[in-house]
C-alpha cells in the first residue's frame, strides 16, 4: 500500500484480493471490505494489527471501526511513502539491496514475542491443508496435515510478508496488512514469503501482489532474502524448503493454481537453498 500524495477523502490509496483501502483524511486511510469479504474478517484484522502495534512493531496504528457505504470497515494511521515494491520497481539494479533490506526487517519481526491473542499458525494451516486435500492434482501427491516439531518459542509471524506490504517513511519501514497474523514457526513465515516473492510456479495473475515483477528482479530479490533471512536466523535452508511444501498446499487452499504449486510440492529439493535461476526455471519461464 502506498499513500504518497493522496489526500482527497475518498481516493483510492490501493486495491487488495480482500478490501479497497480509500484516503480518509489527512491523518487517516479507511478499509472497506470487499462484498465477498466476511464482515468478521475486518474485524480479526484490526484486532490483531492493534496487538502487535501495542508491542512497537513497526505499523500503522488502527483508530476505529465504522460503517462506509453499509460495510463496517476500520481506520488506520496514515503512512506517507512508497512502498518497497514500488521502490524496486524504480531502480531494479537496487532488487538485492532490498532483498537484505527486506530480510532485515523480516528477522526484526520475528524476534518479537507473539501475544497470545493471536490465531496459532499450526490451526490456520491444518485448516488450509484440509481444503487443499480435496483438490485433485498429480504434482500434489497425499496431502498430509503432519507439520514439523516445532523448534522453539513461536514467533511473530506476518502470514504476508513482501515488499508491497511493507511501506517506507521517513520513520523507517512499516509493515501493513495484518490479517494473516499468526504465531509460530519462524521458518514457515519465511517460506511464505519465498513464495510469495515468485518461487514455485507463479504466473503473473498469482503474483497480483507484486504487479510488474520480471524474472531477474524477482530472482535477485528472492535471492538476496532467502540467503540473509537464514543466515541471521541461524536456519537451515532446509528446514525452509521443508516449510515451503507445506506453505505451497496452502497456497492451493487459497485458490492459486494447483499445477503452479506442483514444482514446490513435487521437485523442491530438501537441502538445497534455491538458485538464482530456479524460482524462474520453476516458474516455466
Amino acid at each position: 500500500m502506498c499513500v504518497g500524495d493522496v489526500h482527497a477523502r475518498g481516493d483510492v490509496v490501493a486495491i487488495g484480493s480482500r478490501s479497497t483501502v480509500r484516503a480518509w483524511d489527512d491523518e487517516s486511510v479507511i478499509k472497506v471490505p470487499n462484498e465477498s469479504t466476511p464482515v468478521a474478517w475486518i474485524h480479526h484484522e484490526a484486532h490483531y494489527t492493534a496487538a502487535v502495534w501495542a508491542l512497537g512493531v513497526p505499523t500503522h496504528r488502527p483508530t476505529g471501526l465504522v460503517v462506509h457505504e453499509g460495510r463496517p470497515s476500520s481506520v488506520y494511521e496514515r503512512l506517507d511513502g512508497p512502498t518497497m515494491w514500488s521502490l524496486i520497481l524504480s531502480a531494479p539494479h537496487l532488487a538485492e539491496h532490498h532483498g537484505r533490506s527486506l530480510a532485515q526487517l523480516h528477522v526484526r519481526l520475528l524476534s518479537v514475542t507473539p501475544p497470545v491473542s493471536l490465531p496459532r499458525k499450526s490451526d490456520r494451516l491444518r485448516c488450509k491443508l484440509r481444503r487443499a486435500a480435496a483438490v485433485s492434482h498429480p504434482g500434489l501427491g497425499d496431502v498430509s496435515l503432519d507439520l514439523p516439531p516445532a523448534s522453539g518459542a513461536p514467533s511473530l509471524c506476518h502470514g504476508d510478508f513482501h515488499p508491497g506490504n511493507v511501506i517506507v517513511t521517513a520513520d523507517g519501514p512499516m509493515i501493513v496488512d495484518w490479517f494473516d497474523a499468526c504465531r509460530g514457526e519462524a521458518a514457515g513465515d519465511i517460506a511464505r514469503t519465498s513464495l510469495l516473492l515468485g518461487v514455485g510456479g507463479a504466473s503473473s495473475e498469482e503474483l497480483r501482489h507484486l504487479p510488474g515483477a520480471t524474472p531477474g528482479v524477482l530472482a535477485a530479490l528472492h535471492d538476496a532474502y532467502l540467503r540473509t533471512v537464514t543466515s541471521l536466523l541461524s536456519i537451515d535452508p532446509a528446514t525452509v524448503a521443508r516449510w515451503r511444501r507445506i506453505e505451497a498446499l496452502a497456497r492451493v487452499a487459497e485458490g492459486i493454481d494447483p499445477a503452479a504449486m506442483a514444482g514446490v510440492v513435487a521437485t523442491a529439493p530438501a537441502d538445497q537453498l534455491p538458485s538464482a535461476a530456479q524460482p524462474w526455471r520453476l516458474l516455466g519461464r
